[in-house]
C-alpha cells in the first residue's frame, strides 16, 4: 500500500453514501443547516460533500498550498459533513470528512474531536466490518495523532510562557496538560503504525511525537523506514532532510 493509503480513507468518504443502511427518520441538521430526512437525501448531500472537497484533499495531502477559492469549498464541505453527522451519527465516514476540513481549515481541536468520534465509531458502524471502514478508521487514528501533538506542543509552549511571566502553578497544570495530549498522540500514531506498517505519514506522525516527547533516536529510526518505502515522498524528505538522513 505504502504512500497511497494516505488517501483512501478520503475515497472512503465518496463512497458511503451507497453503504449505509440508513432509516427515514427525519433529524434536525446542525447550525440550521437543511436536514436530512432519508437515504437518498444523505447520498446526495455525500455526493455533493465529496465533489467538494475530495481534489482539495488530495491537494494537501501532496502538500500544496491551498487557494482561498479551495478553502471556502472546505468550509462548505464541513457543514455538509456536519449534516450527514446529524442523521447517522454512528457512522465513521461523516466525521472522518468534517475531521479533514477542519484539520485544513486549522481548526484542531474541533479536527480532534471529529476524528476521535470517527475512532470510538469504529464498532457501531452498521459497515464496521467493511475493510474500506477500517482503513478510514486508521487514517483517523493517524490525523488524531497529528492534531493531539499539534495541541500538546502549544501547550507546552503556553508552560514555558506561564513560568517566565513567575506562574508556576499555570505552569505545572498546563505541562501536565501538554504531557496527556502527547501521550496520546504517541498512542494513537503507534496503533495507525501497528494497522499499516508502511504508512509514512503514520510512521512520520509518530516520529514527529516521539521527537516532541524527547526520543531523538526512535523518531529517528521511523524516518529511515519511511525514506526506504518512499524517499521521494514530500513529507518524508522534509523530516530525513531536517534531521540529515539525507541532504
Amino acid at each position: 500500500m505504502k504512500n497511497k493509503n494516505i488517501l483512501v480513507a478520503v475515497a472512503v468518504v465518496l463512497g458511503l453514501g451507497g453503504l449505509m443502511l440508513l432509516s427515514d427518520r427525519p433529524v434536525s441538521g446542525p447550525g440550521g443547516s437543511d436536514i436530512i430526512r432519508n437515504a437518498n437525501e444523505y447520498a446526495k448531500v455525500n455526493t455533493e460533500a465529496s465533489e467538494l472537497v475530495l481534489a482539495v484533499f488530495a491537494k494537501a495531502d501532496a502538500g500544496k498550498e491551498l487557494t482561498e477559492d479551495e478553502r471556502d469549498k472546505v468550509r462548505k464541505g464541513s457543514v455538509l459533513f456536519e449534516t450527514m453527522r446529524g442523521y447517522a451519527p454512528l457512522t465513521v465516514g461523516p466525521n472522518f470528512g468534517a475531521g479533514k476540513c477542519y484539520m485544513l481549515l486549522g481548526e484542531t481541536q474541533k479536527a480532534a474531536e471529529r476524528f476521535e468520534q470517527a475512532y470510538f465509531n469504529r464498532n457501531l458502524d452498521p459497515n464496521k466490518d467493511d475493510q474500506l471502514i477500517k482503513l478510514t478508521v486508521v487514517e483517523a487514528e493517524g490525523l488524531l495523532s497529528e492534531c493531539l501533538l499539534d495541541m500538546g506542543v502549544t501547550l507546552a509552549a503556553d508552560a514555558k510562557t506561564a513560568e517566565l511571566t513567575n506562574d508556576p502553578k499555570g505552569a505545572e497544570e498546563l505541562t501536565k496538560r501538554a504531557s496527556v495530549y502527547l501521550l496520546k498522540s504517541y498512542d494513537y500514531a503507534n496503533a495507525a503504525v501497528t494497522s499499516q506498517p508502511e504508512g509514512i505519514r503514520y510512521l512520520c506522525a509518530r516520529a514527529n511525537v516521539l521527537m516532541a516527547l524527547e526520543k531523538k533516536e526512535e523518531g529517528v529510526k521511523d524516518i529511515q523506514r519511511a525514506y526506504k518505502i518512499a524517499p521521494k515522498d514530500w513529507r518524508v524528505l522534509f523530516y530525513a532532510r531536517a534531521l540529515n538522513i539525507v541532504k
